[in-house]
């Protein structure tokens, strides 16, 4: 498992329900806009194409953590919006990742993790 799936916690994601949820589908949950986000934008904010994005929600949509619907705005547009089991998944998620981080920051300590973040922030950049 890498850091990044295990920073996820599937194990205790799966405890509480969210076994359907793999680290691709962070991607959906990652691109989020409070009143629904076009497919489209959520493949651009994510570096990945429309039709990924779009087999992501499609798989989201059939576990139920999300809802899709035509954009008022253009019909040919397709709005994600988190159900309240998405809901549930990301306030499980946020917590798995604190509960990640603070045990990343006991084992290595305050400043070499702080390092680290700075590396990381770094090559994002």
């Amino acid at each position: 498992m890498t850091l990044y799936e295990n920073s996820l916690r599937p194990e205790r994601l799966a405890e509480q329900g969210h076994n359907a949820v793999h680290p691709a589908h962070v991607a959906v949950f990652a691109t989020l806009d409070p009143d629904g986000t076009r497919v489209s934008t959520r493949a651009g904010r994510a570096g990945i194409s429309r039709q990924a994005m779009s087999a992501l929600v499609r798989a989201l949509e059939a576990s139920g953590y999300v809802t899709t619907e035509t954009d008022p705005a253009d019909q040919r547009a397709t709005l994600v919006r988190l159900d309240r089991l998405g809901a549930e998944f990301c306030r499980a998620a946020v917590v798995a990742s604190a509960e990640f981080n603070t045990e990343v920051e006991r084992k290595l300590g305050k400043a070499d993790t702080d390092r680290i973040r700075s590396a990381l922030r770094t090559l994002i950049e």
